[in-house]
């Protein structure tokens, strides 16, 4: 809605899904049955996309002489259509809303757009890597550019903005699991003296001299790289060498794409082609410390991004940097077709089909059937086709969402028979590992002490999952909070009246050792 007058209303005001989903089985049945966490049939819920076109109405002033010679000035009207239109997608709750994926929506399409789109032409291009030698207009001109296009090896990544979002992620998250369940400690320690100080990482070389240079060289050995996304560790697990349980962890240890079955296994996560390209510059000590650039101080210097985004593009990509961008099973508020580069006009631009009036296209299997028009993406995106591969209902995923258990004792098995014939396996090694810790909480901690487990009260199981369309609203909420110094996110808003008192780890049921203290609400 517009208004000339009053610059208030010269915003789109857009009001999400009530978070309701809910269940009409065949034949009337109204018995809720959840039986997968994908797809549910007889289930709907209100998580949506679609575009959002916008005519802007201006004024102004039209000058011309009348029929007797005198000049007159008259208000005038007009109407202009956007030349980028835009797209929203209303997806489930963040309940963790100031703690970071390890790889967020805006990173995944800024990666798109480096690599496909030329969108910064100093990271990705071709020589000399500027604006002017970077611009394909031409179909052909696109297939010659992308062709000879490459990472610019004179790029110096900035440390604050480019290489500390990976390595501070993971220190966050002990506020949302049971922290390293593998070896204990405290392996992503950011602090003085930890694997991953700020302080040693952020300095470049002076000088020529670089005494961080082996530190920076051992964290990126155990990064993983394109190719390694069914290794374990670094090194030591191959075709040729089954045996995981030797060698440093290769990192982020976190699921990948598909760590469920045998058609093209994606066991574990790996950062994207352009922040790896980052960290391979930071290793080579080829990176800013902006606080020495800017001369704003020493190592202790602060976050100098830190301002809040002020034009419109930067905007787009701070809502993005709040969205899950991997990985992708199906994944959080959208999945795995963002990483598919036909979906986009230009960079962080959905392609958006020709609006026809009830003419939305149907899936392909039914198209199969009457003849009917099918999906096709070169037409561009109807409403609904980026959240349509999502699990129904939300709650069904997000609620197993927890945990993988993944097999590595062959690199591209993630399903292995030990008891069939002929089957070779000599060892059957297994971890179970995480999903996405800043975005779906597992184990949490309370200002006043103690870590439990966020989903208390609602069975692990597919029971649970038709439970959670019920009680995702009395789930807690993570949230920052100074707590007389000891700063951290802590749980807030639970509503243990519905839920029943949180379990802490170890403690198997709601009779083990709950205290009268810990059965009140956050």
């Amino acid at each position: 809605m517009t208004n000339e007058d009053d610059a208030q209303h010269r915003r789109l005001i857009v009001l999400g899904g009530y978070g309701r989903s809910g269940y009409q089985g065949a034949d009337g049945n109204t018995v809720p049955v959840i039986s997968s966490y994908a797809n549910n049939d007889g289930w709907y819920d209100d998580v949506a996309d679609g575009p959002v076109r916008a005519q802007i109405k201006y004024s102004y002033i039209h000058r011309y002489t009348d029929a007797t010679g005198k000049p007159v000035r008259k208000k005038q009207f007009a109407f202009y259509d956007v030349d980028a239109p835009a797209w929203l997608l209303v997806g489930y709750p963040s309940y963790a809303p100031e703690i970071e994926d390890m790889i967020t929506m805006d990173e995944a399409i800024y990666d798109l757009s480096v690599r496909h789109f030329a969108f910064d032409p100093a990271v990705y291009g071709t020589a000399p890597f500027d604006r002017q030698s970077n611009q394909p207009e031409s179909a052909a001109d696109w297939s010659v550019w992308r062709n000879n296009a490459g990472y610019n090896p004179d790029y110096y990544p900035r440390f604050f903005r480019d290489i500390w979002p990976i390595f501070k992620r993971p220190d966050v998250y002990r506020y949302t699991l049971d922290f390293d369940m593998f070896t204990g400690g405290d392996p992503h320690n950011t602090g003085t003296g930890g694997n991953l100080n700020k302080a040693v990482l952020s300095q470049p070389p002076k000088n020529g001299i670089d005494p961080n240079r082996q530190h920076r060289a051992f964290i990126y050995a155990i990064m993983r790289k394109q190719g390694q996304e069914n290794l374990y560790t670094a090194g030591d697990l191959s075709k040729h060498d089954r045996n995981a349980a030797t060698g440093p962890r290769l990192m982020p240890m976190l699921n990948g794409n598909n760590p469920i079955d045998n058609t093209t296994p994606d066991k574990f996560l790996r950062m994207t082609d352009t922040q790896l390209f980052f960290l391979k510059q930071w290793k080579d000590g080829k990176f800013i410390n902006e606080c020495d650039e800017w001369a704003e101080g020493n190592a202790s210097c602060e976050n100098p991004w830190s301002d809040p985004p002020e034009t419109g593009g930067a905007i787009d990509r701070g809502v993005l940097g709040n969205v899950l961008g991997g990985a992708f099973c199906p994944g959080a508020e959208v999945g795995w077709i963002m990483l598919n580069p036909a979906i986009y006009s230009a960079p962080y631009r959905i392609r958006q089909a020709a609006y026809t009036a009830g003419g939305l296209s149907i899936p392909a299997p039914i198209a199969v059937k009457d003849g009917s028009q099918a999906d096709d993406i070169a037409r561009g995106m109807e409403p609904g086709d980026l959240t349509k591969y999502m699990g129904l209902p939300w709650q069904a995923d997000f609620h197993e969402c927890t945990d993988q258990n993944i097999n590595v004792t062959y690199e591209l098995w993630n399903t292995i028979y030990p008891s069939s014939t002929g089957d070779p396996v000599k060892q059957n090694i297994a971890y179970n590992i995480p999903w996405w810790p800043g975005h779906r909480p597992m184990v949490v901690q309370k200002a006043s002490g103690g870590q439990y487990y966020w989903a208390s009260g609602i069975p692990d199981n597919y029971a649970g999952g038709v439970q959670m369309v019920r009680d995702w609203v009395n789930l807690g909420f993570v949230k920052f909070d100074s707590n007389d110094g000891s700063p951290g996110y802590y749980q807030v808003e639970r509503n243990d009246q519905a839920l029943g008192p949180q379990l802490q780890p170890g403690q198997g049921t709601l009779g083990g050792a709950i205290t009268e203290e810990e059965t009140g609400n956050d």
